[in-house]
């Protein structure tokens, strides 16, 4: 027993001997973002409080980039932008003030048409620009603005003149039109009965194509639903489906469609239906077009074209593709569809959209951005969807762990997201804060903007937002501003023990390395968990000789543009944890931040 004593205190003593005497260095070379956990057992390189700054490729240290203004305020929101192409021609068009304005090349914009001062979405269908607010469908050519129409459906074909023949399109909700076919019999009837009964008006008839005259040629009972020819010379050939009629019957069910504020493209594997959703008397359905004659369009809404998805409490809030299927979110739960084709007793080949549970567990309350062929959405956290094709309660993944303190003190109902995939970035905006995933390098960061976008739009990676008060800013790269205002950066290390959370350290040595710009710097303090002692911000930073830059009152001969580590002297004593901030307000500087290494020596235990 006394012999192991012995043996014990000599290795202790040995042990604090080696102790006292090591230097030990820390490098951060691998910056990995902003982690919202306890401070203290972060990994070296990541952040509890990280804002306007971001993660490079490369996992360098960066502060973000501003926008400039390039519409000064219109006086109401902007509800929504485009960017596109109609026919041959490029356009950039906007939703404001109860307007849609087209933006001109010299940073001016033109009215279009007026509607409704709503939230807008545009989608593009063969050679014209669609769009819908809830309460209008629009479409614009590039010259004509106006309401949706409808496609006129061919309601029966075959039909003989006393009435009957084979259903063949449903009516459309967009409108009251309809047509119906008829093959004169040998009998050589003059009078046609139609599918229905107290129409509005009959609105042409043509017999081998040929648009024939009323009153001349045919006279209308719109209460019986009939047309009387007044002869039987040029209809009477027994050619089947000859004789074409067309009416109205009321107004249609517009609101079903134009109710709606959101609408996609889809059809398996190619893009020939408009699905749209978010009428607020029907929730929880969407409604799809059909085809006309047999072609796609837009314009053509089966009145049975629908699916009610779940139970009718609550909404759905987005809908997204991910390869052939789509994916359906409500805000507690997801669905998925695709598309089937079946062969009825004729041979015809019928078209459905059929719904299936996905997860009763989780969807979005918030728009799902597609992000790498994998739909990210929004509940309580962000979760990316990596498989949809079964039901399944694992098939969400959680993403947003390490900024999920910050997420659950904002309303994520009101968020707004975008995939700016030039920067391999995907943005949860609320308010002025957007959270950033960077999806290239598994890092999260933070931003704060000067103004609170409400809106998003991508043109070829340049990336523009709107305001409430009827701005449109665009972000570009080497603005150091907030159109004007001041970008405040801030990146703040975890408390590092070096490994050893009992034991003094003593701290006379930082070395911070820089990419060499034209102008760059940033300021340096520490702090640590000695109560009241901390240190006086440094700035460190580069003037190089740039003529495009160049200020006389600070002028500077060195044109060197290798990286070189500025030495800090810290002088930082008997402290357990450690912990470096560096913080840029600069209008004029750009910091890209290489690496930070740090050099203590390990002393006696901590009191």
């Amino acid at each position: 027993m006394i012999g192991a004593g012995i043996i014990l205190l000599g290795v202790m003593a040995m042990a604090t001997i080696k102790l006292s005497n090591k230097e030990a260095p820390a490098t951060i070379n691998t910056f990995l973002g902003l982690n919202e956990s306890i401070e203290t057992q972060l990994k070296l390189g990541e952040s509890p409080y990280m804002v306007n700054f971001k993660v490079t490729d490369m996992y360098k240290l960066e502060k973000r980039y501003g926008y400039i203004q390039i519409i000064q305020s219109i006086g109401s929101p902007i509800r929504g932008m485009w960017h596109g192409k109609i026919k041959e021609a490029y356009y950039f068009l906007f939703a404001c003030n109860g307007r849609i304005y087209k933006f001109n090349n010299d940073n001016t914009y033109t009215s279009i048409g007026t509607l409704t001062d709503d939230i807008t979405s545009f989608f593009t269908f063969g050679d014209k620009l669609y769009i819908l607010n809830g309460h209008e469908y629009k479409y614009w050519d590039g010259t004509t603005f106006g309401d949706v129409g409808g496609y006129r459906p061919l309601v029966v074909i075959g039909t003989p003149p006393t009435g009957g023949g084979t259903t063949y399109e449903e009516i459309n909700l967009l409108n009251g039109e309809r047509h119906q076919t008829f093959t004169p019999t040998e009998d050589k009837p003059t009078e046609y009965q139609l599918v229905e009964k107290d129409i509005t008006s009959v609105d042409f008839v043509k017999v081998n194509g040929v648009l024939k005259t009323a009153t001349t040629d045919y006279t209308a009972d719109l209460v019986n639903g009939k047309v009387t020819f007044t002869s039987t010379t040029d209809h009477n050939n027994q050619i089947p489906d000859s004789i074409d009629i067309g009416w109205t019957k009321g107004n249609g069910d517009r609101a079903q469609v134009c109710k709606n504020y959101h609408a996609m493209l889809y059809g398996g594997s190619n893009d020939t239906r408009v699905f749209m959703w978010g009428n607020p008397d029907t929730k929880n359905r969407r409604i799809y077009t059909g085809l006309a004659d047999g072609v796609p369009s837009a314009e053509y809404f089966p009145a049975n074209s629908y699916s009610d998805v779940g139970n009718s409490e609550f909404a759905i809030t987005d809908i997204v593709r991910q390869y052939d299927r789509q994916v359906i979110f409500k805000e507690n739960e997801a669905f998925y569809s695709n598309m089937e084709e079946t062969t009825d007793d004729t041979g015809a080949t019928l078209v459905t959209f059929p719904v299936y549970p996905l997860n009763s567990e989780k969807g979005s309350v918030a728009p799902v951005q597609v992000v790498l062929n994998n739909p990210f959405s929004i509940q309580e956290g962000l979760y990316e969807w990596i498989s949809t094709a079964v039901r399944a309660e694992t098939n969400a993944t959680y993403k947003s762990e390490r900024v999920q303190s910050s997420l659950d003190n904002v309303g994520l109902k009101k968020a707004i997201t975008l995939d700016y995939e030039k920067q391999g970035e995907y943005w949860l905006c609320v308010d002025n804060t957007i959270w950033v995933y960077n999806y290239r390098n598994d890092t999260w960061y933070k931003y704060v903007l000067y103004d609170a976008p409400i809106c998003f739009l991508n043109i070829d990676g340049v990336l523009y937002f709107g305001t409430k008060d009827g701005r449109i800013l665009k972000f570009v790269d080497g603005v150091r501003s907030d159109n004007g205002h001041v970008i405040k950066a801030e990146w703040d290390m975890g408390f590092y023990d070096w490994e050893y959370e009992y034991l003094n350290k003593y701290l006379n040595k930082i070395y911070i390395s820089l990419m060499p710009r034209s102008k760059s710097g940033i300021s340096v303090r520490w702090d640590t968990n000695r109560i009241g002692v901390n240190s006086i911000p440094v700035k460190i930073g580069y003037n190089l000789l740039d003529y495009d830059s160049i200020d006389y009152a600070d002028w500077s001969y060195d044109t060197s543009y290798n990286p070189q580590p500025f030495r800090i002297k810290a002088k930082a004593k008997k402290f357990v944890y450690f912990k470096i901030i560096l913080e840029n307000s600069s209008l004029t500087d750009t910091v890209t931040i290489l690496s930070i290494s740090m050099i203590c020596n390990i002393g006696g235990q901590a009191k």
